[in-house]
C-alpha cells in the first residue's frame, strides 16, 4: 500500500492544531470543548506524532 504523503501531511498538521487547541477549520482558538480538554485525549494527539518525527 503506497502512502499519500500529502494526504499524511495535511492529517498531521489538523491532529497538532487540535493538540495545541487551535481549531483546524479557521485557526482560531478553541472554546470549551469537554473532550479536547481532556489530558488524555490531548496526550494521544501527540503520541503518533513523536513516532512519525523519528
Amino acid at each position: 500500500m503506497e502512502i499519500d504523503k500529502e494526504k499524511l501531511q495535511q492529517a498531521q498538521l489538523i491532529i497538532d492544531n487540535l493538540a495545541n487547541g487551535i481549531n483546524p477549520i479557521d485557526g482560531a482558538a478553541l472554546n470549551n470543548i469537554d473532550v479536547l480538554n481532556n489530558v488524555n485525549i490531548i496526550r494521544s494527539f501527540f503520541m503518533p506524532h513523536k513516532y512519525y518525527k523519528d
